[in-house]
Order: structure tokens, then C-alpha cells, then sequence
């Protein structure tokens, strides 16, 4: 069986979306639990590692793509300290 760049685009689309969509659900249960100062990251944190683009986030969520660089970027300065 043969896989053209096509397919494995797709693929890599469809791979995205579906980690996108579980951040989503994570990050509505982290949101919704008796956490005291919830200390977990940004739902475009999460976007990103799924794979998303800064403009893909930024899409999603209503904002520039700009605005969700640089909530990523504070999150991963956040995570290295």
C-alpha cells in the first residue's frame, strides 16, 4: 500500500484536530474541578502542544494570532522556571 503526500497531509490534519479536541475537553475539566489556585496551563498552551498554528489558536479562540503567541510564550516561560 502506497501513502502520497496528500494522504499524510490529511492525516497530520485530522492527528491535530483530534489533540485539539481532547485539550479542549482537558482543559474544561481541569477548569471545572475544586482545584485551589489552579496552577494549569492556558488553553492556548494546550492548543499549541496539540500541534496548532499561533493562527489556528488564535482562530479558535477569537483573538489575533499575535495575542495567542504570546500567551503561549508566558506559559512555556511558566513551565521552565
Amino acid at each position: 500500500m502506497q501513502t502520497d503526500a496528500s494522504t499524510i497531509e490529511l492525516l497530520g490534519s485530522i492527528d491535530r484536530k483530534l489533540s485539539a479536541v481532547v485539550a479542549l475537553v482537558a482543559y474544561r475539566v481541569m477548569e471545572a474541578g475544586d482545584l485551589p489556585n489552579p496552577s494549569y496551563p492556558s488553553l492556548d498552551f494546550l492548543l499549541s502542544e496539540s500541534g496548532l498554528s499561533n493562527s489556528e489558536i488564535g482562530q479558535a479562540l477569537g483573538k489575533t494570532s499575535a495575542a495567542a503567541r504570546m500567551q503561549v510564550s508566558r506559559d512555556r516561560k511558566r513551565a521552565q522556571s
